[in-house]
């Protein structure tokens, strides 16, 4: 089998077409090698097993760290594998012994590549031109630099947007928390990955009749971001969701708007978020507080975000915000919420599509304008985590779990008649896949429960959600 035979465009490493030329240099350098003991992981590369021959090398590796070659194929067969870090470490061993090896400083340019390091991968191939390299070659390396440079400018504007519909059934569409803001911007709204799953459930009147209801709905959203400089980026997010119940459940009908904007500043792999957060819910019947409002609902805030450094695939993050959560038809169950988070997610840097998230968020609120007999503060805390890997051809399987405690502030917390200090659990989880029928295309189905129990037993309750979303995504 010639050299040539294995430039096949297999992962985001081999984006750039001239890099064949690259290969077939690299591979020739290999085949004119004495060193016979690498001739079974040569073999698996020119038989386009990869993955075996990296294992092969690994299993040497540490026993011959100077070992220039052995050092080279390893990072080959690791970055054909989707082995990125690895495939670094190799080729660092490489250049640590001869800086001017061309194909391990062209190989680890493309491995940074790999990883989104542009910069780093733009810096590694202008150090390769510096070397003495055949002129098809160098040709080759300076079009690698100006598509980077191209997908760089691209970058510093970006849009995008998606429309979705929504068809379900609802087991308890009206569910039995009363003054349940906390729940809402503490455990779901935080989280743009759970709202792009549909797990934003629409907030609970305090109707503790169970009533169940088909519905559509559809949600639109718009997010666009600017680089002004190296290290500054301006971001502006909006998006709608619209629900409507069919049957005698028509009160619950219900729209959502958000709007959030601000600044990222980035140092390195870390950076640093502030912005501004407006929440709009218009629900078209009455809540059951006494005397009987309009459930509109409107949240107003300020967020900070600090993703510092860890490793190459776990990413924390620790945010804090500040909020005033208004009720324009019934002032006293305003209140003014204060919010602490952490997360870490991990992401499989060989497969972007398989991640798992954990979070923790405690959040305060207190009442702006309580009465003697209705104070809506309370504190909530919650625990979540959600996941998803590939499953058979197009599809991705997901699924979350959440917990949630609620502990009222004071008596009459969820109204006159609730003398004690209400203490819920909220147990939540979800599951679903998600299918990729065209490049911007996706069907998913998911099914949703929740479970609350509290000790004024009236606010306990089950809702099980089952629904379908037909999303199309626009780049």
């Amino acid at each position: 089998m010639p050299p040539s035979a294995i430039c096949q465009p297999t992962s985001r490493a081999w984006a750039f077409k001239p890099l064949c030329g690259v290969l077939v240099l690299l591979l020739a350098e290999a085949q004119a090698s004495a060193s016979t003991d690498l001739d079974a992981a040569r073999d698996l590369l020119k038989s386009r097993q990869p993955e075996a021959a990296f294992q092969e090398l690994q299993a040497q590796a540490e026993e011959r760290v100077d070992d220039v070659e052995l050092n080279f194929l390893l990072g080959y067969a690791a970055l054909l594998s989707h082995h990125y870090q690895e495939a670094l470490v190799a080729f660092d061993r490489v250049l640590s012994i001869n800086a001017s090896h061309v194909g391990a400083r062209i190989q680890s340019a493309r491995a940074l590549y790999a990883l989104g390091a542009f910069d780093l991968a733009k810096t590694e191939f202008k150090r390769a031109l510096e070397l003495e390299l055949p002129e098809s070659l160098k040709t080759d390396v300076q079009q690698l630099i100006q598509q980077i440079d191209t997908s760089q400018a691209k970058q510093k504007q970006y849009v995008s947007g998606y429309l979705e519909s929504q068809t379900g059934h609802d087991s308890n569409v009206a569910s039995a928390i009363g003054s349940s803001e906390g729940y809402q911007s503490a455990l779901l709204n935080t989280y743009p990955v759970f709202r792009d799953l549909g797990m934003q459930a629409l907030p609970p009147t305090g109707n503790s009749v169970l009533q169940q209801a088909p519905f559509q709905g559809w949600n639109a959203g718009l997010q666009g971001s600017y680089r002004y400089q190296p290290g500054l980026v301006f971001y502006a997010n909006a998006e709608a969701q619209r629900r409507t119940y069919f049957a005698s459940a028509q009160a619950f009908n219900a729209t959502s708007l958000s709007f959030s904007g601000g600044s990222v500043w980035e140092q390195s792999d870390s950076s640093v978020r502030l912005g501004l957060n407006l929440v709009q819910f218009f629900q078209e019947g009455e809540s059951s507080a006494d005397p009987k409002t309009t459930n509109d609902k409107q949240s107003i805030g300020v967020l900070a975000e600090y993703r510092p450094t860890l490793s190459g695939d776990l990413l924390p993050a620790f945010s804090a915000s500040y909020s005033k959560n208004e009720v324009p038809h019934f002032r006293p169950q305003e209140t003014a919420q204060a919010q602490l988070g952490a997360s870490v997610l991990w992401k499989n840097l060989h497969n972007d599509r398989q991640f798992v998230r954990l979070s923790y968020q405690y959040a305060q609120d207190q009442a702006v304008a309580p009465l003697e007999t209705y104070d809506p503060g309370k504190v909530t805390q919650g625990l979540r985590m959600f996941g998803q890997t590939n499953g058979p051809q197009r599809a991705d399987l997901f699924w979350g779990w959440g917990w949630s405690r609620r502990d009222d502030s004071a008596r009459f917390g969820r109204g006159q008649q609730n003398v004690e200090f209400g203490k819920d659990t909220l147990i939540d989880w979800v599951v679903g896949v998600q299918i990729a029928v065209a490049a911007d295309w996706s069907v998913k189905g998911q099914w949703m429960a929740s479970q609350n129990t509290s000790n004024i037993p009236l606010f306990e309750f089950e809702r099980r959600e089952i629904s379908v979303f037909i999303r199309r995504d626009f780049r």
